[in-house]
């Protein structure tokens, strides 16, 4: 999900860099244990999200 500037202004508890297999376990694990707001930012941009070279 594409997020606004707005959203990154929001305190977050977690910021996660990469949604590799390690950064998703310790987001996920994380949020299991706390109610927590937890940011998961990933690169790329919307042309490769369409599925666009």
């Amino acid at each position: 999900m594409e997020v606004g500037i707005d959203s990154l202004r929001q305190p977050y508890d977690l910021i996660v860099i990469g949604s590799g297999p390690a950064g998703l376990t310790l987001a996920h694990r994380y949020d299991d244990l706390t109610t927590s707001r937890t940011l998961i930012i990933e690169s790329g941009s919307r042309s490769n999200m369409n599925g666009k070279a």
